[in-house]
């Protein structure tokens, strides 16, 4: 059975190897290491913003009164929506919002514990028979097939 694809939105750093996903409701973006997501830049504000993923995935954006400002595609807001291909930027800092599609985790059924059942089991005296069997019995120990 495979997992199926759920679309995430994420802000990519422009030119740097980061990326925050937003997350349902309220993101806030800052230099303050208490916000959601941590922008080390000089250019941003402690408390620079707050973005609101909503339940349509609609991403809203809100300026805290930040000190170099908050833009959607080069055009300065203090309240706005960003639509994916958009690009935001806080102060000097330019993220662009981006879907990726990321398959969900498959379920992994439980295995056999060694000890079970399914343990095999042998005296110092009797050879295994199989290769599993000899390695286990080298390092000494159980092992569940």
């Amino acid at each position: 059975m495979r997992g199926s694809n759920m679309e995430r939105l994420v802000l990519s750093w422009v030119n740097k190897p980061y990326a925050f996903e937003m997350m349902p409701g309220l993101n806030r973006l800052g230099r303050n290491p208490t916000n959601d997501f941590r922008v080390a830049d000089a250019s941003v504000s402690s408390f620079h913003c707050e973005i609101t993923l909503g339940p349509d995935n609609s991403v809203h954006v809100r300026d805290l009164a930040s000190t170099n400002g908050t833009y959607i595609d080069g055009i300065s807001a203090l309240d706005g929506f960003v639509r994916v291909g958009q690009t935001l930027r806080l102060g000097s800092v330019e993220f662009k919002l981006e879907s990726v599609m990321v398959a969900d985790p498959i379920p992994v059924p439980e295995m056999a514990m060694a000890g079970g059942e399914n343990t095999q089991m042998w005296t110092k005296d009797e050879k295994p028979k199989t290769l599993l069997g000899k390695l286990t019995q080298t390092l000494k120990l159980t092992f569940g097939r």
